[in-house]
């Protein structure tokens, strides 16, 4: 496998170049209404979105948010090769990797691959999946925080594994920022209802002693895996929180005043009265809220699959709809908001991906002129299609000047996900995906133990099978297959080698088919509680928990 290493600073000139390349008018976002409120709320200045006030809905290059971008070819030795588009980048390093099947890895801002942190695994310095990470310069330290976390994971740079901090409580997914000289620790939780006594976000030294907390309860949600919990911490000296719901609520974004132990509200939206998904990411000088537009349901269930995204200026409270684009090559991850994190703007993509893009680009020789077509050309000449992924990177502006945008013909879309509906189901309706209420066995725990023929499996060889199953509205299972399994370690609540094929005992499988099809579920709700016919994701435990 050839590697190619192109020259950052002719990427970063080209980039530059084609940026003004869009033949449709300009508008400043100076241009546009204001859209958002101020107010006092006891002692905190909140600026509260007005969806109903955004008016424009324009294109944004995101070379205006960044002091420069570049695009890095990552190190193309086989065994290095990445799956995942998402990366986090410091001034130094780039970290990829981190899921279920692909252990963090560490690259240098050149792109040369340096280690494998970790590994994934159940035993001392490895890991399930990585939901956070933190690279702390200039101590020479690597953090990870995994998922259903009951310690932070210690590494130094050469991703070797060092030792663990303690956690005051089980952290189901988790965010945090490190000060390793004075051995402080910040943390914002899920706030799972279950986690008796939990604090939502809190500071704790090195050996697991809380500091300054506040407490979950008035945060706390449902014990599921579908909400986020994030901090973007693209602002030096500030702790931003913020929770994504599934199921819409109205919530804020929020900063942690730690010698008060709380949470000081700082931005919302003012939900419509049929509430939407969103989620909110704080730049220096800007608000921006990701609202998905469009759904679809694919293997794991639903998923979003398309979105827009609100821009609004700190100072002045203007604001758009907008959408990002790379100035070069127009497309960009469909999460590109999320891509904004640690001060950086930062994604890879696939060669063949990007390959695609630059033809793309071609396609159109009038909007280039002819230093363009030909540093085009070269670079496609530069790209094999079974390259490592190529990174795009960008340090996001302290400050800001005017914002130019590209007028779009994008028309927003109304949120359109089934449990905001209030029409009353029928016999005809297609099944929910996503029910405001789940389906849900009663007394799940005694139904397993009494009818599960493998009860008396041996615990230190733990499955788990996960099933997908059509749940009607009277409770019945009509449709029931297996789709997964895996290992499971109860003790650290790990699921490893997943596996379509199943769990590796086809007798266990088909119990879990079995299991499940003869169960009898409450049915899915709706809104105003009528039950649907629902599609539901089941995990089966052998022996069971």
């Amino acid at each position: 496998m050839k590697t190619h290493y192109l020259t950052p600073i002719f990427l970063a000139f080209l980039l530059a170049t084609c940026s003004g390349n869009k033949t449709s008018d300009k508008k400043s976002l100076d241009d546009c209404p204001v859209v958002a409120t101020t107010q006092k709320v006891a002692n905190d200045n909140v600026t509260t979105l007005h969806l109903d006030r955004v008016k424009d809905t324009l294109d944004l290059p995101v070379s205006q948010l960044l002091e420069d971008f570049r695009i890095i070819p990552l190190d193309n030795r086989k065994e290095v090769l990445i799956k995942n588009e998402f990366v986090t980048a410091y001034d130094n390093y780039i970290r990829t990797g981190g899921s279920m099947e692909e252990p963090c890895r560490l690259f240098d801002k050149t792109g040369r691959f340096l280690c494998q942190i970790g590994a994934n695994g159940q035993g001392p310095g490895e890991y399930w999946a990585v939901y956070d990470d933190y690279i702390d310069e200039a101590n020479n330290r690597i953090y990870l925080m995994p998922w259903n976390a009951k310690s932070m994971l210690v590494y130094d740079l050469n991703g070797k594994y060092l030792s663990s901090i303690p956690l005051p409580t089980l952290v189901p997914k988790g965010v945090f920022t490190i000060d390793t000289k004075r051995k402080l620790l910040t943390i914002g939780l899920l706030p799972f209802n279950e986690i008796n006594g939990a604090s939502v976000v809190w500071q704790q030294d090195f050996e697991g002693n809380i500091l300054h907390r506040v407490d979950a309860a008035p945060y706390a949600i449902e014990g599921d895996y579908s909400n986020e919990v994030s901090s973007y911490r693209n602002n030096s000296g500030t702790f931003d929180f913020t929770i994504f719901h599934w199921v819409p609520v109205a919530d804020t974004l929020y900063h942690f005043i730690v010698e008060e132990n709380r949470l000081a509200p700082v931005f919302t939206l003012q939900q419509p009265e049929e509430k939407i998904q969103h989620d909110y990411i704080e730049l220096p000088n800007h608000f921006l809220v990701d609202i998905p537009t469009d759904y679809a349901t694919g293997q794991y269930g639903t998923s979003v699959s398309s979105r827009i995204c609100v821009i609004v200026d700190k100072k002045t409270l203007k604001g758009a709809y907008v959408r990002l684009y790379n100035d070069w090559l127009g497309s960009v991850p469909q999460y590109v908001t999320f891509c904004f994190k640690n001060g950086y703007f930062a994604y890879t993509m696939d060669p063949g991906n990007l390959l695609d893009n630059i033809e793309a680009a071609l396609s159109h020789p009038d909007r280039l002129n002819e230093e363009q077509l030909t540093q085009l050309k070269s670079l496609q000449n530069s790209v094999n299609a079974n390259d490592n992924n190529y990174l795009f990177i960008g340090k996001i502006k302290s400050t800001t000047e005017n914002i130019m945008l590209n007028t779009s013909t994008i028309t927003p879309k109304k949120q359109a996900v089934k449990q905001q509906t209030t029409t009353a189901i029928t016999e005809t309706d297609s099944v929910w995906n996503l029910p405001y209420n789940t389906a849900y066995i009663p007394d799940y725990k005694s139904y397993f133990n009494q009818n599960n023929k493998f009860k008396d499996w041996d615990i230190s060889k733990r499955k788990v099978v996960i099933v997908k199953a059509l749940v009607e509205k009277d409770g019945s299972v009509s449709e029931a297959h297996m789709f997964m399994g895996a290992d499971y370690n109860k003790e650290k609540n790990q699921i490893t080698n997943r596996r379509e094929s199943g769990c590796g005992i086809q007798e266990l499988d088909k119990e879990a088919v079995r299991l499940i099809r003869e169960a009898t579920f409450t049915p899915g709700k709706d809104k105003e509680k009528n039950p649907v016919r629902s599609n539901i994701v089941t995990f089966v435990f052998f022996p069971p928990l």
